[in-house]
């Protein structure tokens, strides 16, 4: 088992397939991340895309311009980005999503999801959680949710397909 703890001021960051908790920041570049095995992962852009292969662990992700896209994780994933696409997998615990300029695409979480958006679509599959799903601009498709959904469009169709224990 091995732990990464990667930064650079000006360039990309790329880690193959490890089991270990990675940790990566850079100021000027994109960053891509093999699967994960035993351990947490952690990444912050302030100039490009985040792609990060399954994770066996938690995932935090942040860019300030780029899109977040994240396999399938299997504790819980909050993924923050002020210019592009979130696209998620199916994930075991949580899912948090926030983006200023783009899409929102979720798969299946085991707990709570949250999920906003100020321009873009937003689709996620079942929460066993609260569903909660916020854009200003563009449509809402949603599986549904265990508990609670709540979904607020300004733009847009809004289309749960079951809640509670309708499986």
């Amino acid at each position: 088992r091995f732990n990464v703890d990667l930064d650079t001021g000006g360039g990309s960051i790329r880690v193959a397939p490890i089991s270990g908790n990675v940790r990566a920041d850079t100021s000027g570049g994109s960053i891509e991340i093999g699967a994960v095995t035993g351990g947490d992962v952690e990444v912050d852009t302030s100039g490009g895309s985040i792609d990060i292969a399954d994770v066996q662990g938690n995932v935090l992700a942040d860019t300030s311009g780029g899109t977040i896209t994240i396999g399938n994780v299997s504790g819980n994933v909050e993924a923050d980005t002020s210019g592009g696409r979130i696209r998620i997998g199916d994930v075991g615990g949580d899912i948090l999503a926030d983006t200023s300029g783009g899409s929102i695409e979720g798969g299946s979480s085991g707990g709570r999801v949250e999920l906003d958006t100020s321009g873009g679509s937003i689709r996620a599959g079942w929460a066993e959680g609260p569903l909660v799903a916020d854009t200003s601009g563009g449509n809402i498709n949603l599986e549904g949710s265990a508990m609670r959904v709540e979904a607020d469009t300004s733009g847009g169709n809004i289309g749960i397909d079951r809640i509670g224990d309708n499986r």
